[in-house]
């Protein structure tokens, strides 16, 4: 998320979501929106420059805070929409704005003007930002793609002719600074898949992210040339291929389309399967056929996976897990880099040099890079002989002032780290979730008994919880609950309660190890009752 302020008006740009660890699979790190709702009143207007969840993800949580228009394109709406819905918030409450290209929006005394972008998903776009101090461009996410899908190539003549004018800062994606050259074509992938589905016999399941709609389409195109009758499967896969095919993203012919209960009378070798877990998700598709626990789908020894994707970083240990696992079921597996089935999205150093070039701008601020991508950038843009007082090495909650044309870190905004629970955000706390994983993993025990202390005797049946002991917990409270009782007819009368307490504590968290291997939180509640 960032954010554009004037003295009158402010502006947010994209409001995305991310994994904080791959640990917590089901938690979503979302910005901190403290200062958006400090400033509501001059909350103006949010752009979104294409639909990717670290994009629009946290848009319902913002939503909730502060109402505003949002402007983005056909297809991104459509995401954002979807979004929404997702999280009970009705579109109808909301003004949407669908943006052209050759539109200018005001927005009180600044104005916005849209380019066309490639990406891994379509209908990206960068926008110029026109301040009462000078004009701003934010690339979005991108590459220079000269052989799209979709035959849109980047607007290099708007972005020439905005330029033209002077731009003070230029804000640009620099995820792939690293990379030599420029990044292919999307086509390259296509062309690959030809390759490999002319070459298989038996049945070919691919996976790739849900929203990479070129991606999909390019798999499609190869599986109906080569007489294949294709099914969608996972439910951000369907959800996205069905808004896609909605607004004319997406085409194919229905006929080869193939609903989930259909694929067991479907013959292998004319079945293409397209579907979620590119990055080992614990939940996803294809995890789950790699477990070997998905209701329609196993693996057989002739069947390709094909992974056209590359591990986000610390998704690694999870997908090579589902490639070991694709394996050992008998599968043949592509996969990146072996096998060329994947290019990125954003563009490599050249591409980075070539934007630069067509902006030209006084200043440059790189955005989406960790501290080595913002190191190898400041030497990039020193040998495009930028000095280091206009390369803008910014961190979250930095701000940053432009002012006649120059530009400088003047502040920092305290962020806070805030998580998505349910369908509130909260401030975001390591070390307890380490505990939630911690109990999630080990399990929890909770006991209550009462007892008469004098004769050290158990007055009622002790109430027994167990949480995340898995297909245990009916044995474990059977064991738990003889294992209390013979401790009291086993063991020295103790009167302290905390001492019987931490004594029962320990002997269960030992008959648990000895059994299952685990060490649960256990928690006793003992409560004294004198009966005379």
């Amino acid at each position: 998320m960032t954010l554009f302020e004037s003295e009158r008006s402010l502006i947010v740009l994209d409001c995305g979501i991310k994994f904080p660890d791959p640990s917590f699979e089901s938690s979503l790190l979302t910005a901190d929106f403290q200062y958006v709702i400090e400033k509501k009143d001059k909350v103006k207007a949010l752009f979104i420059t294409h639909g990717h969840e670290d994009h629009i993800g946290a848009i319902p949580f913002l939503l909730k805070k502060v109402n505003i228009p949002i402007y983005g394109t056909k297809l991104t709406l459509g995401m954002v929409r979807a979004k929404l819905r997702d999280y009970k918030i009705s579109p109808k409450d909301i003004t949407f704005h669908e943006i052209n290209s050759n539109e200018i929006i005001f927005v009180d005394d600044m104005f916005v003007e849209s380019f066309h972008v490639n990406h891994s998903i379509p209908d990206g776009v960068g926008y110029a930002i026109h301040t009462p101090h000078g004009t701003i461009i934010h690339s979005g996410d991108f590459k220079f793609d000269q052989t799209p899908i979709d035959r849109k190539t980047t607007e290099y003549s708007k972005l020439v002719s905005i330029s033209s004018k002077g731009i003070d800062l230029l804000i640009l994606d620099i995820t792939n600074v690293e990379r030599e050259g420029f990044t292919p074509s999307e086509r390259v992938v296509g062309e690959k898949f030809f390759d490999v589905f002319r070459k298989v016999n038996g049945r070919i399941i691919l996976t790739t992210f849900a929203s990479n709609i070129h991606r999909v389409q390019q798999a499609i195109n190869a599986s109906i040339a080569f007489d294949r009758k294709f099914c969608i499967l996972g439910k951000s896969m369907v959800n996205t291929v069905s808004i896609a095919k909605e607004l004319g993203y997406l085409s194919f012919p229905e006929e080869f389309q193939l609903k989930q209960h259909e694929l067991k009378n479907q013959p292998l070798e004319k079945t293409t399967i397209i579907t979620t877990g590119s990055q080992g998700e614990p939940l996803s598709v294809l995890t789950r056929i790699a477990n070997n626990n998905h209701k329609d789908v196993k693996i057989f020894p002739n069947d390709t996976v094909i992974i056209s994707a590359s591990p986000i970083p610390g998704n690694e240990t999870l997908v090579n897990k589902t490639i070991n696992k694709l394996f050992k079921l008998g599968a043949e597996v592509l996969y990146e880099p072996n096998h060329k089935v994947h290019v990125s999205g954003h563009g490599s150093k050249e591409d980075i040099k070539l934007l630069i070039n067509l902006v030209k701008p006084k200043n440059l601020l790189p955005f989406h890079g960790e501290f080595r991508h913002m190191k190898h950038f400041s030497d990039l843009a020193q040998n495009l002989n930028y000095s280091e007082k206009n390369i803008i090495l910014a961190k979250n909650g930095a701000v940053v002032e432009l002012n006649n044309g120059e530009v400088k870190i003047v502040d920092e905004i305290a962020i806070r780290n805030m998580i998505a629970s349910g369908s509130e955000i909260i401030e975001f706390n390591k070390s307890s979730f380490l505990e939630r994983k911690k109990l999630l993993e080990e399990g929890l025990i909770l006991i209550s008994l009462t007892f008469d202390p004098e004769r050290f005797k158990i007055l009622a049946e002790p109430r027994i919880k167990t949480l995340g002991l898995k297909n245990h917990d009916n044995i474990i409270q059977k064991e738990i609950e003889s294992a209390i009782y013979s401790f009291f007819l086993k063991s020295p009368k103790i009167e302290n309660t905390q001492k019987l307490e931490d004594k029962i504590s320990n002997s269960i968290k030992e008959l648990v190890f000895s059994q299952y291997r685990k060490y649960p939180a256990i928690f006793v509640q003992a409560i004294a009752l004198n009966i005379k």
